[in-house]
């Protein structure tokens, strides 16, 4: 308690931990697949982050089979519900997007909760590069450092959210996927609307109903400010 209160006096924010790999007797499957289970669990949680005075709590469960997706979920929607109604935020770690994580239902989640992914984990690797790994209807983004100094970015309007370790321009000139190197730096993106899936890159032009809308004007408002400390 005295370390979270040395944070807050700085302007840190505490989040705890939440991940099933610290305990191999604790079987996560049987757990989120019993109701009075996970309703202790989420209990426990709260009572937890509200003794110690937490700021929010980081979910990170790992390893799981697809069979427990939709526990997952419940517990996910349980635990946000508590988390709203005790001022917590409530973040989730998740693999990289690929077919044999998809149980893990990245869309639903981000109905209930924020995604936290490493810059690197948001880029597609495609044999020709291209741009990849937008996030859509986005409201805010927090980019920090390991030690959880960046920035935050919000708008009253949703918008499409990327960052990478590399800029346009040095993505379209690498021809195959190991000419493209990362740089020490974080290039962000803030947009207002993306071609669908296809763009025609390496295909047809996608329908109708996936095409960017035709917009003659669009104008947008950002609030960009520090985050990690009042003294930034």
């Amino acid at each position: 308690a005295e370390y979270v209160q040395y944070c807050h006096n700085q302007g840190i924010e505490v989040w705890a931990l939440v991940s099933n790999l610290e305990n191999d007797a604790v079987d996560s499957s049987d757990v989120l697949n019993h109701t009075s289970k996970r309703t202790n669990m989420v209990n426990q949680l709260i009572a937890s982050a509200i003794q110690y005075n937490f700021d929010g709590i980081n979910l990170d469960f790992e390893a799981l089979s697809g069979e427990v997706g939709d526990a997952y979920i419940q517990f996910i929607r349980e635990l946000s519900i508590k988390c709203e109604n005790n001022d917590l935020v409530l973040s989730i770690d998740n693999y990289v997007p690929s077919s044999y994580t998809a149980f893990y239902n990245r869309k639903e989640q981000a109905v209930f909760a924020i995604s936290q992914l490493d810059v690197r984990d948001m880029h597609d690797s495609y044999i020709k590069p291209q741009e990849s790994g937008m996030r859509y209807s986005t409201y805010w983004a927090e980019l920090t450092d390991e030690n959880g100094f960046g920035l935050r970015f919000e708008s009253n309007n949703s918008f499409v959210f990327n960052a990478n370790h590399y800029n346009v321009a040095q993505c379209a000139k690498a021809a195959h996927a190991e000419d493209l190197k990362e740089y020490d730096t974080t290039v962000v993106h803030l947009d207002g609307f993306m071609m669908g899936a296809g763009s025609n890159a390496c295909g047809p032009v996608p329908d109708a109903e996936h095409r960017m809308p035709k917009v003659k004007e669009y104008s947008n408002n950002f609030t960009v400010k520090p985050v990690g400390s009042k003294n930034v």
